[in-house]
C-alpha cells in the first residue's frame, strides 16, 4: 500500500551470511516463477565461520516481491541505487551459477608460445540479475585451424620490474581487516574515519598515503606497546569478547589479564619515550 511505511531491508550492520528459511523459500518460488526452474540455485555454506556475529540475518530485502522498480518512486536516487544493489545481491546469491564454454588457443613461434583465451557464456544463471555489477562477458575468438600461419601486426617488448604492494584503498583495507579478524562491519567506517580525521593518512587518488605524523605515531606505539598493538592481539581480543558475550569466559578475569600487561607497558612508555613539544595545528 502506498500510504504505509515499511522497512525495505533487514539489519544493515550484520556480518552474517545466513538467510531465514522463510526468505529462501519465497525467493526460490520467485526465481522459478519469473525465470524458470533452471535458474533456481542453492544455499551456499560459508567457510568463514570465525569472527561472525550471527544474531541477525544477512543484509537482504524484507520481501523479494518488493522489487527495486516498485519502490523507486518513494526513494532518493542514492537510496534506490543502494536498495537495488542489496536486492540484486540477495536474489543472485540464491540463483544457479552461470555456465561458460572456454577455449584456449596456443600459438607457437620457434618454441616461443603465446596463449589466447576465449569465453562464451552458455547459460547466464545469476548474471540474469547481477550482470550489471560484474564484468563477465563473452570473449569471442576468430575461427582457427591447426597449422594456420598468423602474421603479427605489432610486437611489443616490455621489461617488468618487481613492484611494491599497492597502497591501500578503503575497500582493500576493509578486506584485509576482515581477513585478519579485526573489527566488525559496524566499526570499519569509524576506523577509516579516525585515521583520516587525525591526519595519519592523506587520500591521494582514492589511495591512503601515510603522513609524517602517521609514521611517527606508528613508530612510537611500536616502541612502547608492540605486545598490544599488533594484528594478532586485536583479532584474539575480538575472540575473547565473543566468548564473554556467549558466557564462556569471565569478563573481569579478561580485564585483569589485560591490565597486568598494559600498566607496566604504559609506565615504561612514559619513562622511555622522548617527549615532544606540542605545536599548534
Amino acid at each position: 500500500l502506498e500510504d504505509e511505511t515499511v522497512g525495505l531491508i533487514s539489519y544493515m550492520r550484520t556480518d552474517s551470511v545466513r538467510f531465514s528459511d522463510e526468505f529462501i523459500k519465497s525467493t526460490y518460488k520467485y526465481i522459478e516463477d519469473l525465470y524458470g526452474h533452471d535458474y533456481v540455485g542453492f544455499v551456499k555454506k560459508s567457510k568463514k565461520s570465525e569472527n561472525v556475529q550471527d544474531a541477525h540475518e544477512a543484509i537482504r530485502p524484507t520481501s523479494i516481491y518488493r522489487t527495486p522498480l516498485s519502490v523507486k518512486k518513494f526513494l532518493s536516487n542514492d537510496e534506490y541505487k543502494l536498495y537495488k544493489l542489496i536486492y540484486s545481491r540477495a536474489l543472485a546469491s540464491l540463483m544457479a551459477p552461470a555456465k561458460t564454454l572456454n577455449t584456449t588457443v596456443i600459438l607457437d613461434n620457434n618454441n616461443y608460445q603465446f596463449k589466447v583465451n576465449g569465453q562464451i557464456i552458455t547459460f547466464d544463471g545469476y548474471l540474469k540479475v547481477y550482470g550489471e555489477y560484474e564484468d563477465t562477458k563473452d570473449q569471442v575468438l576468430p575461427t582457427f585451424s591447426a597449422n594456420d600461419k598468423l602474421e603479427s601486426d605489432d610486437i611489443e617488448s616490455i621489461q617488468h620490474f618487481t613492484q611494491p604492494p599497492a597502497r591501500y584503498t578503503e575497500a582493500k583495507l576493509i578486506k584485509d581487516l576482515e581477513e585478519l579478524g579485526i573489527g566488525r562491519p559496524s566499526t570499519y567506517a569509524t576506523i577509516i574515519d579516525t585515521i583520516k580525521k587525525r591526519g595519519y593518512v592523506d587520500v591521494v587518488e582514492k589511495k591512503f598515503v601515510p603522513t609524517e605524523i602517521g609514521f611517527e605515531i606508528t613508530d612510537k606505539l611500536q616502541m612502547g606497546f608492540s605486545n598490544i598493538i599488533n594484528v594478532e592481539y586485536t583479532a584474539n581480543m575480538e575472540d575473547e569478547l565473543d566468548k564473554i558475550a556467549e558466557g564462556n569466559q569471565v569478563w573481569y578475569e579478561t580485564l585483569d589479564r589485560f591490565y597486568k600487561d598494559f600498566e607496566p607497558s604504559l609506565k615504561k612508555a612514559f619513562d622511555l619515550l622522548p617527549k615532544k613539544e606540542a605545536k599548534e595545528t
